[in-house]
């Protein structure tokens, strides 16, 4: 016997209203999602900390499109002084998905104080049209620097430390106890001595980068360096390095430094104001990493430093790569407690420098970072030499015998500046 008809339409009307309950309801599918771009800030904000006024440092931001779609960027106006834009890779530029582009980002403070500011990046991003970068910053109105703790006497530990005034270019020795306070690990320290010693005696070793970068100021290079030689003091002691694809020393023979009398100083400036031919490259690195091999082993004095001028590339990968890396010169310098003293330049062709390399060399090596960028290389020099050329000894006594110190120098017209470092 067949089945009736009506069963037989039931389950066709059944089976189909199964399928269209399947298939979500009928019609087609909803469209996927147009593409869209997507502008990613890895910082959204960044403090410069203290700056001692008319030096400046500089702070590289990258903005990348995370989207599926191109990311159009606006023209990108400066910020309120004194944060200025450095360089510029991303105004008015299209980036494709995954492309990224650089802002460079400085602060140059000519007044003491905090200052604060905002940059706004504009650009097409569907779900955020402006995204802002939070900047902030502090000018030091007095150069202070601790260029040695020695706890090798604790819990009586003793700090050495510089003061000088940037804009007479001159040192501050009549500071006492009571123009200090000592911080160690946020706790602030009974200074119970404050002695001043001047002068202090210095193994320093001055690093010149000879590259083709630098040639077009190479004749205000080797004047600025002459007059740094020309402030040593009696007592000090120098050695030189010029650096391009080779690395040539001066003296280049036992004793590898120079006494800084007379015939010494004649000695080094000649040597400053010789031909030098440093090829298309630049072993900045090894260099560096040499100069302070040579201050640690070699120096006689008890206070030593390294002085670097470069623009902050290092080249060696063209040919083959460094001996060093970044990290081990950095390392380097701390474990033989060679302070590094960056001078940051490039000459006026449009060649891109690398500050935040000399940055990084000065910073975190304890020594101090100065942009020649419109300054005169002279007047560095003789603030680097004031730093050198002095010292007062703070004393205390602590409870523990390692950790970071702090100390802020205030004079009597209310200028101040700050520096901290880790011991031991």
């Amino acid at each position: 016997m067949g089945t009736p008809s009506f069963f037989k339409r039931s389950c066709v009307v059944l089976s189909l209203l199964m399928l269209l309950a399947c298939s979500g309801g009928g019609g087609d599918d909803a469209p996927p999602p147009a593409p869209t771009p997507n502008i990613y800030l890895a910082q959204s904000s960044y403090n410069f900390s203290g700056i001692v006024l008319d030096n400046s440092a500089d702070r590289t931001f990258e903005v990348k499109n995370t989207g599926n779609a191109n990311l159009n960027i606006g023209q990108i106006l400066p910020p309120s002084l004194p944060f200025s834009i450095a360089t510029d890779t991303c105004s008015l530029r299209t980036l494709t998905p995954s492309q990224t582009c650089s802002l460079g980002i400085r602060f140059s403070p000519t007044s003491q104080g905090p200052s604060s500011a905002t940059l706004s990046i504009p650009s097409n991003d569907p779900d955020s049209s402006t995204v802002n970068i939070s900047l902030n910053g502090e000018g030091y109105g007095l150069n202070v620097w601790i260029n040695k703790v020695n706890s090798s006497s604790c819990p009586s530990i003793s700090v050495d430390v510089t003061v000088t005034d940037p804009r007479s270019n001159s040192l501050l020795n009549l500071l006492t106890k009571d123009n200090f306070m000592l911080y160690q690990n946020g706790q602030l320290q009974s200074i119970t001595a404050s002695l001043i010693q001047y002068p202090s005696p210095v193994s320093v070793v001055l690093a010149l980068d000879w590259s083709e970068s630098l040639s077009n100021m190479r004749t205000q290079i080797q004047a600025a360096a002459i007059s740094f030689i020309d402030q040593l003091l009696i007592g000090d002691e120098a050695a030189i390095y010029k650096i391009g694809t080779v690395i040539e020393f001066y003296p280049s023979t036992a004793p590898l430094f120079i006494a800084a009398d007379d015939p010494g100083k004649t000695a080094l400036k000649a040597y400053v104001s010789s031909s030098f031919l440093p090829g298309a490259f630049t072993h900045l690195y090894d260099a560096v990493y040499q100069s302070i091999d040579r201050a640690a082993e070699e120096g006689t004095k008890t206070k030593r430093a390294v002085i670097v001028l470069s623009d902050g590339n290092d080249e060696s990968g063209d040919i083959g790569g460094p001996v060093y890396t970044l990290d081990q010169v950095i390392t380097r310098a701390n474990q033989k407690a060679i302070p590094i003293f960056t001078i940051y330049y490039v000459d006026e062709t449009g060649y891109i420098g690398k500050p935040e390399i000399m940055q990084r060399l000065a910073s975190e090596t304890g020594g101090q970072f100065y942009n020649a960028l419109g300054a005169n290389f002279t007047v560095i020099f003789q603030q680097i030499s004031n730093v050198l050329s002095n010292k007062y000894i703070l004393n205390y006594t602590s409870s523990t015998c390692s950790g970071t110190i702090s100390v802020r120098s205030e004079d009597s017209r209310g200028f101040y500046g700050a520096d901290s470092t880790t011991f031991p």
